[in-house]
């Protein structure tokens, strides 16, 4: 059953942009290593919302969920993510696909313009209506 980690970045100053570019080149073999697939890394976004303006989305594919926290619980990961927590603000998903099949896959069933809309619905409705104590906790300590 494939999972998907989709992050929403928002990107401060020009000393941060440096530290978020240095993240940027680094994680991505340690992100293949444990099998994920970028489906998205884009900074060519179109809000459609002025409440939600990320600087930049990343949609990552992995086989299973334990794939990705193998990923975030990695030493390799663990030694580059403060880049990111001192350079920028993120917000992040797993959105796991149905076990039954109900769900078609994500590449078949929709363009990549109608699956980054719909991500952006469910991360701005994720990130409003999940508890605080659980959002503060998962958005400090990945992505």
């Amino acid at each position: 059953m494939s999972a998907f980690f989709i992050i929403s970045v928002k990107i401060g100053n020009s000393a941060d942009r440096s530290r978020y570019d240095d993240y940027i080149q680094r994680v991505k073999p340690i992100v293949e290593k444990f099998g994920g697939a970028y489906l998205v890394r884009s900074e060519k976004i179109s809000a459609l919302s002025a409440a939600w303006r990320p600087d930049r989305v990343i949609i990552i594919e992995f086989a299973s969920k334990q794939r990705i926290d193998d990923w975030l619980s990695s030493e390799e990961y663990r030694a580059i993510e403060g880049l990111r927590l001192s350079s920028v603000q993120a917000d992040a998903v797993i959105v796991e696909s149905d076990p039954a099949g109900r769900d078609p896959p994500l590449r078949r069933a929709c363009s990549s313009r109608l699956l980054t809309a719909a991500v952006f619905r469910i991360i701005r409705t994720n990130v409003k209506t999940g508890p605080p104590s659980r959002r503060g906790r998962f958005l400090s300590n990945h992505t």
